[in-house]
């Protein structure tokens, strides 16, 4: 059984969080979180500029970790594939839902040196900003396992367009960050 420990305000938002997720991550593990959630806030406030100037700009997954890890050099990113249900179950002789197919998309993760896994383009989830998904203390419940570590996926998809796109956001966070210090 898992207890709730607290409802938690988080920069000002409530979270339930139970005690063994809690313990799954260190002061610097939501330390580097904090740095990862301001930056992505900021290039989110700077996006509406980027999109004032009439250029089309793509990213993914793999750019925009790659932009933050140039930000925060603790930071590692891991490129892998992301393990996931299939989206219609099958249903058993007795009438029970169950999912027997696992699916895997390619994508990239940002990690700490104490090993949490910081997810700031998340995957099928709608999030108000980056994830801080704990992997110490055997918490299975915190969906580390669902990240997979698989080298040829670098080889697969990174690319000089990915790191051409990396350097624009690292110059778009420049940017927004420059823009936040001049704001009173």
């Amino acid at each position: 059984m898992i207890r709730i420990e607290a409802i938690v305000f988080y920069k000002g938002i409530p979270m339930l969080v139970s005690s063994r997720i809690r313990r799954g991550v260190t002061s610097r593990d939501e330390d580097l979180y904090d740095q990862v959630s301001l930056l992505v806030s900021q290039l989110c406030g700077h996006n509406s500029v980027i999109r004032k100037e009439g250029k089309k700009f793509y990213y993914s997954c793999h750019s925009i970790c790659r932009a933050l890890a140039l930000h925060i050099p603790d930071l590692t990113v891991i490129d892998g594939v992301y393990i996931s249900l299939s989206a219609a179950p099958s249903i058993d002789t007795e009438g029970d839902y169950w999912y027997d197919n696992f699916g895997a998309t390619t994508h990239s993760w940002l990690v700490t040196p104490d090993g949490a896994i910081i997810e700031p383009y998340p995957v099928s989830f709608v999030a108000w900003g980056p994830l801080l998904i704990p992997t110490r203390n055997n918490a299975p419940e915190s969906g580390a396992g669902l990240y997979v570590p698989k080298p040829t996926v670098t080889a697969k998809v990174v690319s000089r367009k990915i790191y051409r796109q990396s350097q624009t956001i690292a110059m778009f966070i420049y940017e927004a960050k420059a823009l936040a210090k001049n704001r009173p």
